[in-house]
Parts: C-alpha cells; sequence; structure tokens
C-alpha cells in the first residue's frame, strides 16, 4: 500500500478526516508503519453493473417521457418523474467513476480534499431531492384527487417551479452543511468513497445526522399517510358510482386510466423508499444518540442502500408503462377476489384502456 495513505502534507485539510480509528498498524523491520484499511471495498464488478444498469434506467424513463409527451402533455406530475430521473442520473454519472478512478489509484480521494468533499456533497444532494421531488409527486396526487377543481383551476406550472426551487435549496443547503463544520466530509474506511462523518462525537456532527434522519422520516411518514388517502378516496368515488367503469367517467376518460397508474406507480416508488429510507434513519439516529456502540458495518450497509434508490426509480416508471403495467393488472385481476374492489377497479382499469387505445 502506498505511503500516500499517511500523507501529512499541507495541502491535505483536516475537513477530510482520515482518522486512526480506520486503519490498523504493523511494524515492518525498518520500524516503519504500514496503513491497511480495515474495510475492504466492494469489488469493482458491483460497481459497474449498479452504473450500467441506473444508465439503462434513467436514460430509457427520459425517453419514455419525450416520446408520450403528447398523451401526458407534461403535466406537473410528469415534469417532476423527468426531473427525479435527471437527479437520479446525474448522482450516479458523478459519484460512480470516482469510484472507479479509486480502484487504480487508491490516493485520490486520500490527497484529494476538494473531490472528497465534492464527492460526498453531490451523494448527500441527490439523495435529498430524490426523497424530496417524490414527495412533491404524492402532493401533486393528493390534491388533484381531493381537490379536482382547485387543482385545475389554481395550481399551475410556476407553483411546481417554486416548490423544486425549495427542494433543490433544501438539498444544497444541508449537503453543504458539511463544508461549514456542521459535521465533516470524512474518506470512509474502504478508501474508495466520500461521506460524512457517520460515527460522531461532537454535538454539531450529531445535529446533522438528527437533520438528515428527521428530513427523510418526515418525507416517508408523508408520502406513506397522502398515498393512503388517495388510495381510499378513489375506492370511496368508485363505491358511490353505480355504473360500470362509471367512477372514471369524465369528459377525458383516459383521465381515470392514468390517475390508477400513477398512483400505482407513487405506492411501488413509496415502497421502495420506505425499505430503503428506513434502514439509514434507524442507524442515524441510533448513532447520533450513541444508544449502543456505533457499528460501522451496518451503517455503511444502510447509505448504500438509500443510495440504490436511484437506480430503481426509473425501472418502476418504465415497468408502470401501458404494456407492462395492463399485464400486471391482468394478473392481479385473475388471483384476487370476484366481486371486490380490487377486482372491480382492476376490469374497469381494463375496459377503460382499451377503449382509450382505439
Amino acid at each position: 500500500m502506498s505511503e500516500s495513505f499517511v500523507n501529512t502534507s499541507p495541502m491535505y485539510s483536516s475537513s477530510i478526516s482520515l482518522s486512526t480509528d480506520n486503519l490498523t498498524t504493523e511494524p515492518s523491520n525498518s520500524n516503519a508503519t504500514v496503513e491497511i484499511p480495515v474495510f475492504q471495498p466492494r469489488p469493482v464488478y458491483v460497481f459497474i453493473i449498479w452504473f450500467i444498469f441506473g444508465f439503462i434506467g434513467n436514460c430509457t424513463a427520459v425517453a419514455i417521457l419525450f416520446r408520450n409527451r403528447r398523451k401526458h402533455k407534461w403535466r406537473i406530475f410528469y415534469r417532476l418523474v423527468f426531473m427525479l430521473a435527471v437527479s437520479d442520473f446525474t448522482g450516479q454519472l458523478i459519484t460512480i467513476p470516482i469510484m472507479f478512478a479509486t480502484y487504480s489509484n487508491r490516493d485520490i480521494l486520500v490527497t484529494g480534499e476538494t473531490l472528497c468533499n465534492f464527492m460526498s456533497t453531490i451523494i448527500i444532494m441527490t439523495s435529498l431531492m430524490s426523497v424530496l421531488l417524490v414527495y412533491l409527486m404524492s402532493i401533486d396526487r393528493v390534491i388533484a384527487i381531493w381537490f379536482p377543481i382547485f387543482y385545475r383551476n389554481r395550481i399551475t406550472i410556476l407553483h411546481m417551479w417554486i416548490a423544486v426551487a425549495l427542494v433543490i435549496t433544501t438539498a444544497l443547503v444541508v449537503g453543504l452543511l458539511p463544508t461549514f463544520r456542521v459535521n465533516t466530509h470524512k474518506l470512509q474506511k474502504e478508501g474508495t468513497w466520500c461521506f460524512v462523518d457517520l460515527q460522531p462525537t461532537e454535538p454539531g456532527d450529531q445535529f446533522f445526522l438528527y437533520l438528515c434522519a428527521s428530513i427523510g422520516m418526515v418525507a416517508v411518514l408523508s408520502m406513506f399517510i397522502m398515498n393512503v388517502l388517495v388510495v381510499c378516496r378513489l375506492c370511496h368515488v368508485y363505491k358511490r358510482k353505480t355504473g360500470p367503469g362509471s367512477w372514471i367517467a369524465t369528459p377525458n376518460s383516459n383521465t381515470g386510466v392514468k390517475n390508477v397508474q400513477n398512483i400505482c406507480f407513487l405506492i411501488i416508488i413509496m415502497a421502495v423508499f420506505m425499505s430503503s429510507w428506513i434502514p439509514v434513519i434507524i442507524r442515524f439516529f441510533i448513532n447520533a444518540v450513541r444508544l449502543s456502540v456505533i457499528d460501522y458495518e451496518k451503517t455503511k450497509h444502510a447509505v448504500a442502500i438509500t443510495v440504490t434508490h436511484q437506480v430503481l426509480n426509473p425501472w418502476i416508471y418504465i415497468i408502470m408503462q401501458d404494456c407492462l403495467f395492463s399485464r400486471c393488472l391482468e394478473y392481479g385481476r385473475k388471483h384476487s377476489k370476484r366481486g371486490s374492489i380490487f377486482h372491480r377497479i382492476l376490469g374497469d382499469y381494463e375496459t377503460k384502456h382499451q377503449e382509450t387505445s382505439l
């Protein structure tokens, strides 16, 4: 291992922390010290597969959005889907190549303070932007379903841009906090990636973990509540209608079809967010409070799971396209109890979908 792991030159600022806790020291015959990382990084092929899978998924999702632009007319929901794909892809496009580079030269992040800070900031920003954009999508759907007249007459693209600006500002401010000594950007023990200090001892460092965990918890719980409200509203409206399929009989018959499709998309993506964010929320709270001895390995895996949703998001949208979505609904209708609300909703969706396809 190169001696650059113990580089103490002035160009390497203390804002990147590579503490002795991360290293083991073994004496050599020349009384020098050779420092070896405690944790071995994941094989490089894992990141190659991750990058390819995310690249294909995000490019395909964007291509589908542009191909169907005449159908959805770039309504607010679809603009948010596009921004989500761009945000996720940006995070992967910046961070994964840096990880590739560290496998050929492990000194890149050790001596590169600016690059380490940049990588950590991008991971924080894009992760927060991803969850907050899905949060905006949930708000969009709950207003559209519960207050359709208000939504059509009052909600405009300008309101969406204001909300997106707030999301970007929030992600930017949180991402830059470690630069101002609220926690620190730190080279992690594998030596291939940078993130904040996951084992905080100072109040400021603990506050940052509290902040990130709180934002994630509020967003995930809010998404869950809003999607439950939307599903309950759709079921309630369906029960009140008497004619088959009349619950989606609107001036534009495709509206009801898209409502079902968009809500299913949100429910699935919400499930992905809950499964990916809940572990890191729990670990951040535990590490901040220090309820027990901090387990770096579990915290690292929790962060990795959180970042993977950036790869899964576009594939969820791809699966929710008409051809695949209709097949999934057909399977669900065949295996649901005949006469149930779920069975009738799926049957009506198929009927309307066939009508709008003629």
